[in-house]
Parts: structure tokens; sequence; C-alpha cells
């Protein structure tokens, strides 16, 4: 079984008998979950684990040729009882689609950005207890509301969790892909910040990687999902040009 391998700046795939060789850099080391498996594990590692094996089991159904799957997006999820209640409410009533996934595209919760990171991560513990009441697979996207302090009134950025620390923590890797049915499924990460000014590019080593990753995936048609419109992005055409050359649809938030 052939499994795309990633660190996020180089892909490989992985032998008959399942080993691969990655160079130990970046942040995590992910796998691109097949069409007709799912994961028994984590599909993501953090470098620092001991082991960085990954588990898949059959999954026929997944591979069927027509399936729905649920969008959610700026949810924006605070401390406020009357916010999650509506939020789980919401939950509920995707339960009874039984859609095959939710992915969600950004803003999880509501302006980290110029939040302490005691109060951000409330705010990420409401918003992953709440999903994890969906009855099906959940994809998270980072948007520009989830990265935690860079606007806060003093400089945090030496506490643990600033930036995009927090959403790694919580939900691994900012960009990542994987199959369903006949689609290559792909979560781009278009937010830079410089302090508390933000500006909306992929950079040169994630537009690598989806080089890289599009090498292994030359006829499947692409669902791309990202945060900010490719409108707002200054290198949109860098990443265009690639997603052009398959069929593809695409879905933002914000």
């Amino acid at each position: 079984l052939d499994i795309l391998v990633s660190n996020g700046l180089t892909v490989t795939i992985t032998d008959e008998s399942g080993s691969y060789l990655l160079p130990r850099e970046g942040h995590f080391v992910f796998i691109t979950t097949p069409s007709d498996y799912i994961s028994t594990t984590p599909w993501y590692k953090n470098l620092l684990e001991d082991s960085l094996h990954f588990g898949l089991s059959f999954a026929p159904d997944k591979d069927s040729k027509q399936f729905t799957f649920v969008q959610i997006t700026d949810i924006h999820l605070d401390a406020l009882e009357e916010h999650r209640i509506f939020f789980e409410k919401a939950i509920r009533e995707i339960n009874k689609i039984n859609p095959a996934f939710v992915i969600a595209t950004g803003d999880l919760v509501f302006m980290a950005e110029s939040a302490t990171i005691s109060q951000a991560k409330e705010w990420y513990n409401i918003y992953s207890d709440s999903i994890k009441n969906l009855d099906v697979p959940v994809f998270n996207m980072v948007g520009n509301h989830d990265v935690v302090g860079i606007c806060y009134k003093k400089d945090i950025s030496n506490e643990p969790g600033y930036n995009k620390e927090m959403y790694r923590d919580y939900f691994g890797p900012t960009y990542y892909s994987f199959d369903w049915s006949s689609y290559h499924c792909i979560v781009l990460d278009p937010n830079e910040f410089l302090d508390c000014n933000q500006f909306y590019r992929i950079p040169d080593y994630q537009v690598e990687w989806l080089r890289k990753d599009l090498s292994y995936r030359q006829e499947e048609p692409l669902l791309v999902f990202f945060h900010e419109p490719t409108m707002s992005w200054e290198n949109r055409a860098d990443v265009l040009n690639l997603l052009n050359q398959h069929s593809t649809k695409m879905f933002s938030g914000h």
C-alpha cells in the first residue's frame, strides 16, 4: 500500500513494507490517508514523539463514488454560553445529515489574536470539546482569528501557545492532504503575520510542498480548502497555476 508521508517540506511514499524515510525537520510527520482507509491512530505525529508509526484500517465505504460533506466556517467560538449552545445545536443538525466528514475552514475561535494565552486556551478547549460530539471525522484549518496573542497589548511572544503554536497543539499541521473517494483533498494555510500586521500568501515552502504532493496525484480531481479567499493572496498566481492543472473545486471561509 503506497502511502504519502510528509514533514511539511518533503513528501515521500512508503515502500512495500510500509516504511518511509524523511529528514527530521519541521513540526510534524503526517500521512495522506488513502481513499479506502481510515486512520486508527492520529494521522499526524509531533516530531518530538518517540514513535512515528501510523495505523490504517480498510474502509471500503469511504471509497463510494457519491458522498456528502459539511463545511462549517467562522464559528468564532468563545466562552459565552449562548454561543456554545448554538454551536451544539448545529452539531446535532449535522449529525442528522450523517455526512462523510465535516471540514471547518478556519476562525474556529473568537479573535485569539488579541487574547491572552489563557483566554485563547479556554476558547480552544470549548471548540475542541464541542466537535467531539460530531459522529464523523472532522478536518480543521487555521483562520486569521485562530492565531494567538499577536495583537495583544503587550508582548507575549515567549509564552507557550503564541501565534499558531496553540492551533498546532490542538489540531496538528496547518496544511495537509487526505484522499476521499476519487478526490484528493488539500488544506492550505495562507495566514502570514508580521507582528500584528496580517497578510495573506502561501509561503514558498508550502508552495513547494503542494507541488510535491500533487506530483503523486496527477490524475485525481481536487477539493481544496483554505480560510482566506484566493483574491486576498499576494502570490495566488503561483498556487493557482498548480491547481489549475487539475479539475479543482475550492472552498473558503473568512
